[in-house]
């Protein structure tokens, strides 16, 4: 089951939502496999599905929120864990290649991605206020699946 954060605008509506971890289709989603053996999520996360037995390879999937390596921007996505066979877990993310904030990749060196701080990204938000109105923001947690 997965958790998740709203802080919503009592005055405008305006919402910003974060959701974490993983929920029913989580693990061996036929859709990882498709985005894997398509070479969305890199060639050697390709490579190393193509000559693996079928039966031992796994998958865990779940929402992530990142920060931008350049700007610190939050950027959205999935981190998905493949376990294939024997070898060690190969960590695989999911989410837009460039930042829609600075234009620049958001990996980090050796291709990772820094979990944001999402709890101070919230706090923050909650003390200044709507971006949109400036009307109070109240945080609501929730749990989804």
């Amino acid at each position: 089951m997965g958790r998740g954060t709203s802080v919503v605008c009592e005055k405008c509506g305006w919402e910003e939502q974060f959701s974490f971890g993983s929920g029913f289709l989580s693990f061996d989603n036929p859709e990882d496999f498709e985005d894997i053996a398509s070479g969305k999520l890199g060639e050697l996360a390709k490579r190393a599905l193509d000559g693996a037995n079928p039966e031992l390879v796994h998958l865990r999937s779940e929402l992530e929120t990142f920060s931008c390596m350049g700007c610190g921007e939050l950027i959205r996505g999935r981190k998905i864990t493949a376990y294939i066979e024997d070898d060690l877990p190969i960590t695989l993310y999911d989410c837009d290649k460039t930042c829609p904030k600075c234009g620049e990749s958001p990996l980090g060196p050796g291709g990772v991605l820094r979990p944001a701080d999402v709890s101070g990204h919230i706090e923050r938000l909650v003390k200044q206020g709507c971006p949109n109105c400036g009307g109070e923001l109240k945080k609501y947690s929730y749990f989804w699946d």
